[in-house]
């Protein structure tokens, strides 16, 4: 469900829009959470007030690490139809914690923030021992289930 508080639209978890001067402007990032190695693809999207497709002229998009880096900028670039595309490719140890993605256009500022982690994962097994017949006169079927 949307919600409006003065001029933000909170879409989901990992997507926010706003209206500013008549200009409806999203930064969409494919996950909030992205792990080290992975491919950080987002999407810069700009509807008029008739959320159509415009383009805003030159915009300038930057991504910065947690501890604030520049880790890539495209400056005065042109949206084309509305939409620009981008991606970064995540080191193997790149600076841990929040990033974000900020864009500049006609002296507005917006920017989608994105967590990396670095993903462990878990070390357990799953058992489960079930009898070695069922029937249909039976609605419940006993099962054991352990982790270790």
């Amino acid at each position: 469900m949307s919600q409006f508080a003065i001029s933000m639209l909170t879409l989901t978890h990992n997507e926010k829009a706003c209206v500013s001067n008549g200009w409806f402007y999203n930064i969409i990032v494919e996950w909030i959470i992205m792990c080290v190695g992975e491919l950080v693809q987002f999407r810069v999207v700009y509807l008029d007030r008739s959320l159509r497709p415009k383009a805003p002229g030159a915009v300038d998009i930057i991504v910065k690490d947690s501890q604030q880096n520049i880790i890539k900028q495209w400056k005065n670039t042109v949206i084309q139809r509305g939409i620009f595309s981008g991606e970064i490719q995540l080191s193997q140890q790149p600076n841990l914690g929040d990033w974000s993605i900020e864009v500049t256009a006609k002296n507005q500022k917006e920017s989608q923030q994105f967590t990396i982690a670095e993903y462990v994962l878990p070390k357990f097994n799953v058992d489960i021992n079930l009898p070695t017949f069922g029937t249909f006169n039976s609605s419940k079927i006993v099962a054991r289930v352990r982790a270790t």
